[in-house]
């Protein structure tokens, strides 16, 4: 949720955070937690199959580039882990799963490894963020 960008009415626009991963949306102004989502799936893609990713710039902004990618990704890790990151990456933020949905998967637990533990307790963070956000409107 770090990556923003500045929109005021000037001839210089801001972009704070890192385009690697930044959401598709984000450079619209379009802010939502599913952003969140899409920062932690190419975090996962990059714990999953690093190679990948060191070959590809950010994906967010190519919808071919990052069809590539999940294509190749089954060639790296598990066929329940290459989809969970796909659902992830969706370019349509309405169309990701949420941190309460990937929980729920159980592919995160699976994947017994410290890398993966961190994700898991970020996605922990982002439910019940999402969770008081909800019970706070």
């Amino acid at each position: 949720g770090e990556a923003r960008a500045d929109h005021r009415e000037s001839m210089y626009a801001t972009v704070a955070g890192s385009l690697f991963f930044m959401a598709p949306e984000v450079p619209g102004g379009k802010y939502g937690n599913r952003i969140d989502i899409w920062s932690l799936g190419v975090t996962f893609v990059c714990m999953l199959a690093p190679d990948l990713l060191r070959a590809s710039g950010p994906v967010g902004s190519d919808s071919r580039e990052l069809d590539r990618l999940l294509g190749r990704l089954g060639d790296h890790c598990s066929p329940a882990a290459a989809a969970v990151a796909a659902r992830m990456l969706r370019t349509d933020p309405g169309r990701r799963p949420s941190a309460f949905d990937l929980l729920q998967s159980g592919v995160f637990q699976l994947l017994k490894n410290e890398s993966v533990n961190r994700l898991l307790n970020l996605l922990h963070i982002l439910y019940i963020r999402d969770s008081l956000l909800v019970r706070s409107l």
